[in-house]
């Protein structure tokens, strides 16, 4: 067996795991979930008034939901 630190760095760099610029605190682990189990999961979300969310950020003086995709998505 090999010891862990010479498995982490054959590994590829971060960013080209996921085609997009990353920042801490992230941990990125792929193909957890076989595709099926995601698909239902999706379908269910979807069947059930799924709904995309947003954050919250303070707009004149109140605290608002926001959606911007370029920021969460």
């Amino acid at each position: 067996m090999s010891r862990p630190c010479c498995r982490l760095a054959a590994l590829p760099q971060i960013d080209r795991l996921t085609g997009i610029e990353l920042h801490a605190p992230i941990i990125v682990v792929p193909n957890v979930f076989e595709p099926e189990l995601c698909k239902k999961l999706i379908d269910l979300y979807e069947q059930n008034g799924g709904e995309e969310t947003g954050f919250m950020r303070e707009v004149d003086s109140k605290t608002v939901e926001v959606k911007d995709h370029g920021f969460k998505r």
